[in-house]
């Protein structure tokens, strides 16, 4: 993990701290084991991981049977709650990069703001976050038909149609976070008939302009002005 921890640095621009990407995961939900890697967004390779544990199956049949538990190694080094468990593993990984002389500017992760708050209360006030990708596209659904009661004109054809701009043009840019977050701007004009962002790798418009718009509407270029600050706005948080 040293040498992945030095190629990221090799890859990422002079003066510019690490982008890192946190990926967690249980044993089985309700386990009590909680496992985070952390990544770098550049290589792709992993920098570090870290374990937490709640349970260990000799303390616990140990204390079914009301007895003193056979001296073992013992996996529970966790108390906290669950929720707890993952920022403490987030921290612990970002600290030790900072530790190894690894600068973390950036770290992709999902919606969860205290985590990010205490990276930035206890290892670096100037870390920022970037919403994962994988959770935003989860989400990404409820997110828009919250917007439908304010904007009549964001249907269900509408909003399928976003759905699959979305998905292609993060498929067409697997591991370029630039070109991620440049086509979401995109992606808040193109409905709109404004192409002036739009990659041709995944829009067909920016070659002929006046083509018609097979899944919306009419064929036709939305022309809600208020929902497009919407999303101009929306995307722009991701």
């Amino acid at each position: 993990m040293v040498d992945a921890a030095q190629e990221e640095v090799q890859l990422t621009a002079r003066n510019d701290g690490l982008c890192v990407s946190v990926d967690g995961a249980w044993q089985k939900r309700g386990s009590g084991r909680g496992y985070d890697s952390l990544s770098g967004t550049n290589s792709g390779k992993v920098l570090g991981c870290s374990l937490r544990s709640k349970f260990c199956k000799v303390c616990d049949i140990a204390k079914s049977k009301k007895a003193t538990p056979k001296p073992h190694n013992c996996n529970i080094n966790w108390e906290g709650s669950s929720k707890a468990m993952e920022q403490d593993m987030v921290i612990e990984m970002v600290s030790k990069q900072e530790k190894a002389g690894h600068s973390v500017s950036t770290i992709v992760a999902d919606d969860d703001t205290t985590a990010i708050s205490r990276l930035i209360s206890v290892v670096n006030p100037g870390i920022k976050k970037k919403s994962d990708r994988n959770h935003v596209r989860k989400n990404l659904t409820s997110k828009l038909y919250s917007f439908q009661p304010k904007h009549k004109s964001l249907s269900k054809k509408v909003i399928a149609y976003l759905q699959k701009c979305i998905n292609y043009m993060i498929s067409q840019n697997q591991g370029n976070e630039e070109g991620i977050s440049q086509g979401f701007d995109a992606i808040s004009l193109h409905p709109f008939g404004d192409h002036t962002l739009c990659n041709p790798n995944w829009c067909s418009h920016v070659e002929d302009p006046l083509k018609k718009y097979k899944s919306l509407p009419y064929g036709r270029p939305l022309t809600d002005s208020a929902l497009q600050k919407c999303l101009i706005d929306f995307f722009a948080e991701l």
